[in-house]
C-alpha cells in the first residue's frame, strides 16, 4: 500500500509540491526512501526504448489469477526492505559487489 501511494505522489510531484523543507521532513523515512527510488526508477523507464506495463497493486487470490493480469507485480526484497515491480537496476558498485560475492 505504502508503495502505491509513493508511486501516486511520485507521478503528480513539482518541484513548487512543498512549502518549505520542513514539508519533506513531515514525510516518514519509508516514504521518503521510497520515492527516491521511484523517483530514479522514472528516470531509467523515461529513457527506456520499450513500454513497460502498468503497475498493478492487486493481491491476486492465486497464482493463475496473478499470471492472467497483464500488469506487473511487486517483488519484495525483504533484506533491502523494498519491493521491485521490474528488474532491480543495479549501480556500478552494486553490480560489482554482486559479482565478487
Amino acid at each position: 500500500m505504502v508503495q502505491y501511494f509513493v508511486d501516486e505522489h511520485c507521478l503528480q510531484w513539482s518541484n513548487c509540491c512543498e512549502d518549505s523543507a520542513e514539508d519533506l521532513a513531515n514525510f516518514p523515512h519509508a516514504f521518503t526512501t521510497r520515492a527516491m527510488r521511484r523517483l530514479s526508477e522514472m528516470i531509467d523507464e523515461a529513457n527506456c526504448d520499450y513500454p513497460l506495463p502498468f503497475r498493478c497493486y492487486v493481491e491476486h487470490a492465486d497464482e493463475p489469477e496473478a499470471a492472467a493480469c497483464k500488469g506487473a507485480h511487486m517483488k519484495y526484497d525483504k533484506e533491502k526492505d523494498f519491493g521491485f515491480f521490474h528488474n532491480m537496476i543495479l549501480c556500478k558498485v552494486c553490480e560489482w559487489d554482486e559479482k565478487i560475492g
